[in-house]
């Protein structure tokens, strides 16, 4: 359980089953709905505690945001409650994402 790269993330995405793979911005739920990752859902950092119900069922989550420091954050929140069998975090995350240009999806 840690931060992966963009290139680890991509490699989770392109080889996890869906199902078991849950894709979580912790961004503000308008920087979510002005642009996002393909299938991400969002719970913003300060709703994480009270909504802790909504990551079970899953194998996987990869915590991302939009410069890194959110994620990390929300992974230190969750590494200890183990909601999922793999916790990583993306460092760096959405910009990086986009400079490097890997799909976003535009919500606006």
């Amino acid at each position: 359980m840690s931060a992966i790269s963009l290139y680890e993330f991509k490699e989770i995405l392109d080889t996890q089953p869906r199902a078991s793979l849950l894709i979580l911005d912790v961004r503000s739920e308008d920087e979510f709905n002005f642009k996002k990752i393909d299938n991400a859902y969002n719970i913003p950092l300060p709703e994480l505690p009270a909504r802790l119900e909504e990551l079970r069922g899953y194998e996987t989550i990869v915590l991302y945001c939009n410069e890194g420091r959110r994620a990390e954050r929300a992974f230190h929140l969750l590494e200890s409650l183990s909601p999922a069998d793999e916790l990583y975090y993306v460092a760096g995350s959405q910009k990086d994402w986009e400079s490097h240009d890997l799909p976003v999806v535009m919500m606006a």
